[in-house]
């Protein structure tokens, strides 16, 4: 290609070159005198063989480097006909909103409520979209929405006495387990997804006739084996067999996979946790927000 260049630079110099010599009135031939004959003129008039060859065939090699290159375009343009391949685009409509901004540019013109994806959960906003972004009041937030994807409940009870300390509180009977996450065996209750958990527990202390001093029992509550709260009752002078009510209850925020017990933490020479067919022991736990 540099060769080329070059080449047609040089004829294109000569060609100029002679048009502006006869324009001036110059006649490279004119120190041809008549003793040389006519024929001599003529000879010296006519191009060179060799400057005749050579221009034959820079324009041979430009016409050849131009079919080339036609060709060459033929060939990609056949092969963009034939390509069936898709260019994967991303658009607004394919994400989920999380602002009215987002529901904006999806196209949304109308004022009023919109569910959006929030930092933990889905969200209700108004929109008012006749007001520019950024305006004051272009987005009101709502409240949440309440979804849930996972129901998780459970509602167990003990029908026997329990004293052990220091382990967790079993229980025996199940009447509600939705998503199986509570372990009546072990006591044990796993998150199965990241959200506000709110757990209630309620039993009754038997004392046993006491006149010297204050018989205790405590039950903790326990998050991955670190305590988080307990609750304590205590008696002095009961009678033998006294029930006293124990009461606790806590709102968590869970991980997936975390796990939550209550045990015993302190109890007295005859004091126990009491149970029967009665039914006085009971744990609840309940589902109150999933954060996504």
């Amino acid at each position: 290609m540099k060769n080329l260049v070059v080449a047609l630079f040089f004829v294109l110099s000569c060609v100029v070159s002679a048009q502006y010599l006869t324009r001036w009135g110059y006649d490279p031939y004119a120190y041809l005198t008549p003793t040389h004959g006519v024929s001599e003129a003529i000879e010296a008039r006519t191009p060179h063989k060799s400057n005749r060859m050579f221009g034959s065939l820079v324009n041979r090699f430009i016409l050849e480097n131009q079919d080339s290159r036609i060709e060459n375009l033929e060939i990609e343009i056949q092969k963009l006909k034939a390509c069936t391949c898709t260019v994967p685009t991303i658009t607004m409509a394919s994400k989920i909103p999380t602002s009215c901004r987002d529901l904006q540019l999806m196209g949304h013109t109308k004022n009023g409520l919109y569910s959006v994806m929030g930092s933990k959960q889905v969200e209700t906003v108004y929109c008012d979209f006749a007001k520019p972004f950024g305006a004051q009041d272009f987005q009101v937030l709502i409240g949440s929405v309440g979804v849930k994807s996972v129901v998780t409940n459970f509602y167990v009870q003990k029908n026997i006495k329990f004293s052990r300390r220091n382990t967790p509180i079993p229980f025996e009977v199940e009447t509600v387990n939705n998503g199986r996450a509570m372990d009546l065996a072990s006591g044990k209750f796993t998150a199965p997804v990241k959200g506000t958990y709110f757990f209630t527990f309620a039993g009754h202390a038997s004392f046993p006739s006491s006149f010297t001093r204050v018989e205790i029992l405590s039950i903790s509550f326990y998050r991955n084996g670190n305590k988080v709260g307990t609750a304590e009752v205590g008696e002095f002078h009961s009678d033998n067999n006294q029930l006293c009510p124990l009461n606790f209850q806590t709102s968590q925020n869970l991980q997936a996979g975390d796990q939550v017990w209550l045990q015993i933490e302190t109890v007295s020479s005859g004091v126990e946790l009491y149970d029967d067919s009665r039914h006085l022991t009971h744990r609840l736990q309940l589902l109150r927000e999933i954060f996504l």
